[in-house]
């Protein structure tokens, strides 16, 4: 399946709340409706404001997909 995956994407803080994360999904949901893609994927943390501004721009939890982390003392 060919789509876009979102490695980083910050809108920096006096920016945020005004409509510029929303317009950058946009534009991405056009590029990917014109190279005819199957979506888009991301990976946040569950504990920013992030999860919600996605949520509200139409994405959703994906519960088949498990993204996992090992710490390693030093």
């Amino acid at each position: 399946m060919r789509e876009v995956f979102i490695d980083e994407m910050f809108i920096s803080p006096e920016l945020q709340r005004q409509g510029y994360g929303t317009e950058l999904i946009h534009t991405m949901e056009n590029y990917i409706k014109e190279h005819k893609l199957a979506g888009f994927t991301l990976s946040t943390n569950r504990f920013a404001p992030a999860p919600n501004f996605y949520k509200k721009n139409g994405f959703v939890d994906c519960e088949h997909v498990l993204f996992m982390a090992k710490e390693i003392e030093n």
